[in-house]
């Protein structure tokens, strides 16, 4: 018998202490290479599982030994059958490793080392499913076991032939142990319909004994004690589980072909049937792997066979908790922040990766936090950082990189590096690496030197004007700009020199201008221009003055019509000098003739008083005096009424020459008369004025005109 149980163990996955058991009713297998505590823990010389087994208690199956698998490479075949957890050799350079089998079978969770867990976000897995399809890890969570050492779960409805790993994260791992999940049916309730005899050699919980034989004929094995009617096997679970694969193991003899044909139904405590599978058509198998994808509570499982013997090698039920309960025996409830989503090992809630709610993980990391609950820091240069990895998305001003710890280029500036120093800054593209501040090039202004002057201003930072006397808007840079008529100079300020005006000075003003060939700088017109020339220029000779509207021949010069008062070809002759003249000329004879008349009624009146004279002896010598006192002129009369009274030469007055004043001064020897002037207008008027007290003249004297005379 001993020699039997040694072969049974030897076959069992080499369970070194297969007949050690441990829990509340030594429900576990111990799984560790030495021994184990009532709680599954390892120590002795070992303190580690064996290779097929890992996690609490060493009752989670790791599928990298179950299946006949193929890795890869070796570096993938270490990484997935390493069972030292304590060990991380790290001796990986790839960036992926998968593991393939040829049986599929249901993914649940994996567990992995990472000698770096703020790597964790790189990790990505795929799956190759029956029909060779890739399919992803579809709701994927994470839950921290400790420090480095996560379980990776994914929702998936499909087996898989193939798994991949791969990411950054490939080359910081230590192991990966896929789940298999635990053998929830170890020694649970069984019973059976019939039973071979010796009965205490065939009974129903032979099957729940962990113990894989070889053959049943010697017994240990679930055998019914009839192959007629209806033979029934029948488990009962503590509790309700979460199962999703039930193995059954056929005898391993002759009689393999006694289980064609048998069902298999699980249910929960209200005998719910949750899940059914019968073997049609009927095959001969020595394992029969039966996957459940439902995640319904199962309390209960039955298994049936018509007309035959039902025999039963062993029966395993691979699952973990329910939700909202945890442990080894699952009595543990999962705390409330997480009722029904923690950790079956550690009750533990899930991570999350770019949150700061677990287990919800609906809520960004806030600013400057990533990772798993936000519990990193980003770096110090980094503003905004992704809540997964930690690559910086924004770094601070000056800083640029993935992780923010490269300093700006020379020519960029501000957050992240991502602005460009203007090529207007003074050195062009280069500025201050936080602020893109820098001294500006001329015409350009603000801070960043990114605004061009205004029209109208120009210069270091557009702080000047242009010139009032630019034709159109200056140059931005230098303020040079093209000039209004008048003006010269880059940016012209400068007026034309004397005697220059209009577009760059280059019109020459009219020699005919007044003063001095000065005209108006932007025009050329003149001030006033020299005598006998007009126009605008002075580039017109002048009509003469008394030319009717100033018209006349323009070779010729004469007057097309004269201003009234005024003859001749150029209305140089006045009417008035003529009427004058005319009026003297009648005077003069008027005059002569008084004159005649005088010296006659004076010869008269001489020769009557000789002889007065020459009767009045006694007085006659102070009569004569005294007549010689009254009998005078009268003074000459003022302005303008000795016109009857004078005679000139007419031709005289015909001279070219302009005469502002005419004089002229009359004596008398016998008359008193006051001195006169008088002068000819620009009408021809002629003006008479009294210059000096009476005085006795002896004669006429004449001044500037000849043949003028007084007639007494």
């Amino acid at each position: 018998m001993m020699w039997i149980l040694l072969i049974i163990c030897l076959w069992n996955f080499n369970i070194a202490t297969c007949d050690s058991k441990f829990g509340s009713r030594n429900q576990y297998l111990c799984h560790c290479e030495d021994q184990c505590d009532q709680q599954g823990s390892c120590f002795g010389a070992s303190n580690k599982c064996v290779n097929e087994w890992f996690g609490l208690g060493c009752q989670y199956q790791n599928l990298a030994f179950s299946f006949s698998p193929v890795f890869k490479s070796k570096e993938a075949e270490h990484l997935f059958k390493e069972n030292d957890e304590s060990k991380c050799d790290n001796l990986n350079s790839q960036t992926s490793i998968s593991i393939q089998w040829n049986t599929s079978t249901p993914f649940t969770w994996m567990r992995i080392k990472v000698n770096n867990n703020t790597i964790l976000s790189t990790l990505s897995v795929t799956f190759i499913d029956e029909g060779k399809s890739t399919k992803f890890c579809v709701n994927q969570t994470i839950s921290q076991v400790n420090v480095n050492v996560f379980d990776i779960a994914c929702d998936v409805d499909f087996k898989m032939t193939t798994l991949q790993i791969y990411g950054d994260i490939v080359e910081h791992l230590c192991y990966v142990h896929i789940n298999g999940g635990r053998n929830l049916a170890l020694f649970q309730t069984t019973s059976q319909s019939t039973t071979w005899m010796p009965t205490e050699r065939f009974e129903s919980n032979f099957a729940v004994d962990g113990l894989i034989k070889d053959t049943c004929y010697a017994g240990l094995c679930s055998h019914s004690g009839t192959d007629q009617g209806l033979q029934i096997w029948n488990i009962t679970f503590d509790k309700p589980y979460e199962i999703n694969k039930f193995i059954l193991f056929n005898r391993f003899d002759d009689n393999i072909d006694r289980l064609r044909g048998f069902y298999l139904q699980a249910s929960n405590g209200d005998n719910f049937l949750t899940f059914s599978y019968t073997n049609q058509p009927p095959t001969v198998q020595y394992i029969y792997t039966m996957v459940y994808f439902g995640k319904k509570p199962v309390n209960q499982v039955v298994i049936g066979l018509n007309n035959n013997y039902l025999v039963i090698n062993e029966f395993e039920a691979y699952g973990d908790c329910l939700p909202g309960y945890w442990g080894l025996d699952c009595t543990q409830r999962c705390n409330s922040t997480c009722s029904d989503t923690c950790n079956t090992e550690n009750g533990s809630c899930r991570v999350c990766i770019g949150s700061d709610d677990p287990p919800l993980c609906s809520k960004e990391c806030p600013e400057g936090k990533y990772g798993l609950n936000c519990q990193w820091q980003c770096t110090v240069h980094c503003k905004k950082c992704n809540g997964i990895n930690g690559s910086c998305l924004l770094c601070q001003p000056r800083w640029t990189a993935h992780t923010c710890e490269k300093a700006c280029a020379p020519d960029h500036y501000g957050q992240s590096c991502q602005n460009e120093c203007s090529a207007h800054c003074d050195p062009p593209n280069t500025c201050n690496s936080v602020s893109g501040y820098c001294k500006c090039q001329p015409g350009w202004t603000n801070t960043t030197c990114d605004k061009e002057c205004n029209d109208g201003w120009f210069g270091d930072y557009c702080l000047e004007r242009c010139s009032i006397h630019c034709n159109s808007t200056c140059n931005k840079t230098d303020g040079a700009c093209s000039c209004l008529p008048g003006y010269v100079g880059q940016k012209c300020s400068q007026e034309c020199p004397q005697g220059k005006y209009g577009q760059n000075c280059s019109g020459i003003c009219s020699q005919n201008c007044f003063n001095e060939s000065k005209c108006d700088i932007t025009n050329g017109d003149c001030e006033s221009c020299k005598q006998g020339y007009k126009g605008d220029k002075c580039d017109k000779e002048k009509c003469p003055m008394h030319c009717l509207n100033e018209s006349c021949d323009v070779y010729s010069g004469k007057c097309l019509s004269c201003k009234s008062g005024y003859g001749g070809d150029f209305c140089d002759t006045s009417s008035n000098i003529q009427d004058i003249s005319v009026a003297v000329g009648v005077g003069v004879g008027l005059g002569a003739a008084v004159v005649l008349l005088i010296v006659c009624v004076v010869v008269v009146v001489y020769k009557r008083r000789a002889r007065q004279r020459k009767q009045e002896t006694g007085d006659g010598v102070d009569n004569v005096a005294k007549l010689q006192e009254e009998d005078h002129y009268d003074k000459v009369q003022d302005t303008n009424s000795l016109h009857d009274h004078y005679d000139s030469v007419p031709n005289k007055l015909h001279d070219k020459e302009k005469v502002n004043e005419r004089h002229y001064e009359i004596q008398s020897s016998q008359q008193t008369y006051d001195q006169l002037s008088f002068d000819i207008d620009d009408t021809g008027q002629v003006h008479y004025e009294k210059v000096a007290s009476p005085k006795q003249y002896e004669n006429i004297s004449r001044q500037k005109y000849e043949n003028f005379s007084i007639d007494n």
